[in-house]
């Protein structure tokens, strides 16, 4: 016989249990269903007014030409800026990087 009467009692659990069968509430199914047309809408608006707008634009000027050495200077410094920005977004998904932003952050 036990000298507390709690471990002849059922254990609860801390959160409910969803109840079988139940269906996700229709609001968020419309809000995504309205957010998509809104979007759509609005492309289809800048693509229509974009186009009239630029339709007028006559460009015949020329673009100012570039020496080799410069393109290559240019590509080669853009490439390694982009390429080093792109790691060190890729590390802040790692162990290490989450460890960084909780001490700094």
């Amino acid at each position: 016989m036990p000298a507390c009467g709690r471990e002849s009692m059922p254990m609860r659990r801390a959160t409910p249990r969803p109840h079988c069968g139940c269906r996700k509430t229709p609001r968020p199914r419309w809000l995504y269903v309205i957010n998509i047309l809104g979007l759509a809408s609005v492309a289809i608006f800048l693509c229509v007014f974009g186009w009239r707008m630029l339709s007028g634009i006559d460009i015949s000027e020329s673009l100012p030409e570039i020496s080799a050495a410069t393109r290559e200077s240019i590509l080669m410094n853009g490439s390694t800026i982009i390429a080093t920005v792109a790691l060190a977004i890729g590390f802040l998904f790692t162990p290490w990087g989450r460890r960084v932003r909780d001490e700094f952050g």
